[in-house]
């Protein structure tokens, strides 16, 4: 994974940078949600991998899974940790692990945290990030 930062995060915190990033998603015939509780501020490197992970959540939901809603969740544990969910509606099936997936993967595991992607109960798929948010390179 490049090291470089995504451009939205260079102009806004993360929650702007997500918030501008659902709003090229959502659309007419789509529904992407988000919900945001970062109780402190997260190292650099941690906010690059939960918004590397939940463009790619939305993006392989929509391309691949036909989903009609993705739902976004970011929330800071009391253990430590950033949690992410990007859950959809789509039509599920094996997940394939690409370049994006692997990658992110990677890198999660770089910073001591997790990637998990895998159907969900209900349909469509379920995209899991878990970082720690102290520690982080």
């Amino acid at each position: 994974m490049s090291g470089l930062n995504p451009s939205a995060l260079l102009d806004a915190d993360l929650a702007g940078a997500l918030k501008r990033l659902i709003a090229t998603f959502d659309g007419d015939d789509r529904q992407v949600g988000l919900e945001i509780t970062v109780e402190r501020p997260l190292p650099g490197a941690v906010n690059v991998a939960v918004y590397r992970s939940v463009a790619e959540g939305i993006t392989n939901a929509l391309r691949h899974g036909r989903a009609s809603h993705v739902a976004v969740r970011v929330a800071t544990t009391v253990a430590g940790h950033v949690a992410v969910d990007v859950r959809d509606d789509g039509i599920g099936g094996p997940i394939a692990p690409g370049v994006g997936l692997t990658s992110l993967r990677q890198r999660a595991e770089q910073l001591g945290g997790s990637l998990a992607v895998g159907p969900h109960d209900g349909g469509g798929v379920l995209l899991h990030l878990e970082l720690p948010t102290t520690g982080a390179a």
